[in-house]
């Protein structure tokens, strides 16, 4: 059995990581608040709970020295008066980690709330957080989970964190949240978002900034380096410092702040805390390994999380590590001609630097499976070079069976893949066909996941993806008089890798693993499901459900279609409509199917609409919002599992630290063994398309 010291030595070997046990007396004696140059502009935080443990996390630097090291002194306590210190440590916060310190707990009591602080020797004392350790593994008890996901700073202020900390001080004892699953994009790498959106132009004017109520821009300072090309924003982070001034400017947000000052997180993240759309080391404008390591260091200074301390779980050794140092050059690979992912060895020691996929459990009902959906994926399957140079002015194609071709890349048509695909009546070569099967998770991470999903023994198994496993399509092979393939709306999402996702799905089915549920971001959108084996099959049975949550303050997939869109008026009909495309018509096509949303775009009727409303549109979907904001807040107990998905205003005015108006709740409850979710209650105005009453 391994003994304390082995289990925390990598912890300690990373600079900024520190360990204190509550089951030893404090060294010190009782340290005092004092005046001083020391500041925590950052706030505190805790994150990845355990029964007995937890890490806390703040950043320290005095302004007047700032290469200065900072000795610190954390304060645990069981009250917020802090009458008696359960634990007192003395830190250091070094200027090669940004001052930042992570301070692993452990010696603590099971299910409890915790207050903490920090105070800087030379003066200064940072805000007072609050933590809760997780129920033990017999704790009978209820768990409650809020999932939030993409919050882009410079397009949406954070009064969606206010809401529900307002709505949780509310609560009852029992109602309240025990943790926070923060399903990626957490920051955005970029910098200089212009938002040309009605939303935005009806608050702000014609100005392209989100505005605070004193009428500054809400912005990303420059970038120490300059910054780098960005696919989206004016400009992207480049180096460590680069990417610690974003998250710097982020957690100075007081909403943002609160809420980590009042709750322990869980994050995975996406690929917006590194680059759009990237995969391994490689993004839509070409590898970059140093910007990759770059990322991952930020994160791991930033975002508290117990990696080299995470503990077995459903008898699986963890696989997460702590961020190890290292030094990379940017190496082109992946291309024809090019060294492969795995080859490559700067690519390499760019993503092994840190490994963030881990497991927790809260009691008798609840384990949190999180996976890194980013680090360990291979390409699309339409590569970027292929789409540059085959498919000039044209958008990806996005048709399902060409992507599951080039997906399954040497093993298509069992083994004998085709030399050439054709899209719109032309063939192109084969870019896959000598690649192996696509994979979204690596076959490490792939076996972790198996073996743990399939050992655990908790009621409920909660799946934290970064991107979402149920598809969205555009049935337009339903149009009769078209010739025209099913087209998926992203391929960056588990859809573009159709061959391992029911892969997955079936090693649950066939091992009769019963309640997982998919807890994942990334898409802009609130959408619930439940997952089959075949996604386009009406009659097909749910192998598990899944709850995909929109952004928390990113502009909503209605908002980003309908500014991309407006003037083509081939499509403008599947998406919008109305003088000012208000009415949310995307939601129709979505649940429904295109050729509703063409007979009520024709006619405006929604009795016609609904009477050619198709059960195959995307058969997995029990409901969508697309123009929504907002988070999703889960109760998971042994005979019910009960979840929030809540909609609030679009957060383009700023309210400061008033909470967000609440625009629309839809709960949703699914009993052991059901494996899809059942809409019981609904408040507010429903969005066309949307199912708004209870369902069978």
């Amino acid at each position: 059995m391994i003994d304390r010291r082995q289990f925390l030595a990598g912890f300690l070997a990373t600079a900024g990581s520190f360990v204190a046990s509550a089951a030893l007396k404090p060294f010190l004696a009782m340290a005092q608040p004092s005046r001083g140059s020391v500041s925590f502009d950052e706030g505190v935080a805790s994150g990845d709970p355990m029964p007995d443990a937890v890490v806390l996390w703040t950043r320290a630097v005095d302004p007047t020295a700032p290469g200065a090291a900072q000795e610190i002194i954390l304060q645990v306590a069981s009250d917020a008066a802090f009458a008696e210190s359960l634990v007192e440590r003395s830190v250091t916060a070094l200027p090669q980690a940004d001052h930042t310190v992570r301070v692993f707990v452990d010696g603590l009591r099971a299910d409890c709330i915790y207050f903490y602080r920090f105070i800087a020797r030379a003066g200064g004392m940072s805000r007072t957080g609050r933590t809760r350790t997780a129920p033990s593994a017999d704790s009978d008890r209820a768990v409650v989970l809020a999932f939030t996901s993409c919050q882009n700073y410079e397009v949406g202020f954070y009064q969606g964190w206010r809401r529900m900390i307002v709505d949780d001080e509310a609560a009852p004892e029992d109602g309240r949240i025990d943790v926070i699953l923060q399903v990626g994009d957490f920051i955005y790498e970029g910098g200089g978002y212009a938002v040309p959106d009605p939303d935005f132009r009806r608050v702000h004017g014609n100005s392209p900034d989100l505005l605070d109520r004193q009428g500054r821009p809400r912005r990303i300072p420059p970038f120490p380096s300059g910054g780098t090309k960005g696919d989206y924003a004016a400009k992207a982070a480049k180096t460590i410092d680069d990417f610690r001034l974003i998250y710097r400017t982020y957690l100075r947000d007081p909403n943002l702040q609160d809420a980590r000052a009042r709750w322990p997180f869980i994050c995975t993240w996406d690929d917006h805390e590194f680059a759009d759309n990237n995969w391994q080391s490689q993004t839509n404008l070409g590898a970059r390994q140093t910007g990759r390591l770059a990322a991952s260091q930020a994160w791991f200074e930033y975002i508290p999380a117990a990696l080299s301390t995470a503990r077995p779980a459903a008898g699986v050794a963890p696989k997460a590590r702590d961020f190890v140092p290292t030094v990379v050059r940017d190496v082109p690979f992946g291309a024809p001609g090019e060294p492969s992912p795995d080859e490559e060895v700067e690519n390499q020691k760019a993503i092994s630097s840190l490994t963030i996929y881990r497991a927790l459990s809260f009691g008798k009902h609840a384990k949190i499976i999180v996976t890194d959906d980013r680090s360990y994926r291979t390409g699309s399957p339409q590569p970027q070079w292929w789409i540059d140079k085959h498919l000039e002015g044209m958008a990806a194609p996005n048709g399902i069976g060409l992507v599951a071709i080039l997906d399954a890349g040497r093993s298509a048509n069992g083994g004998n893949p085709p030399p050439t695909v054709t899209i719109e009546g032309k063939d192109y070569p084969n870019p896959k066909q000598f690649d192996p099967p696509g994979t979204m998770l690596g076959d490490e991470q792939k076996k972790w996941w198996k073996a743990t999903v399939a050992g655990s023994r908790k009621t409920w198994k909660f799946w934290l993806s970064g991107v979402p496993v149920a598809g969205l399509a555009f049935d337009f092979d339903a149009i009769p008089w078209k010739s025209v393939p099913r087209v998926m709306l992203s391929a960056d999402t588990w859809t573009g890798y159709p061959g391992e996702r029911a892969e997955l799905l079936e090693y649950l089915r066939d091992r009769e693993v019963e309640n997982v549920v998919v807890l994942s971001g990334d898409m802009h959108t609130h959408m619930v499901a439940g997952l089959k084996l075949d996604p386009t099959d009406p009659e097909g049975r749910p192998v598990c459900s899944e709850f995909s949550v929109t952004g928390l303050s990113s502009e909503s997939l209605f908002r980003i279609v309908r500014h991309r869109h407006g003037d083509d008026k081939r499509v403008a009909g599947l998406f919008f409509a109305g003088q000012d495309q208000g009415v949310e018509v995307l939601n129709n096509t979505l649940m429904n199917g295109v050729i509703s949303s063409i007979v009520y775009s024709l006619t405006g009727s929604t009795s016609l609409a609904g009477w050619v409303a198709a059960k195959a549109a995307n058969s997995e979907l029990r409901y969508i919002d697309s123009s929504a904001n907002g988070y999703g807040i889960v109760r998971a107990s042994a005979g019910l599992l009960r979840t929030e998905m809540i909609t609030i205003d679009p957060p383009v005015a700023d309210l400061g630290t008033e909470p967000a108006p609440v625009r629309r709740r839809a709960v949703f409850e699914q009993k052991p063994g059901e494996n899809a979710p059942r809409l019981v209650a609904f408040d507010g105005q429903p969005a066309f398309g949307m199912p708004e009453g209870p369902s069978s």
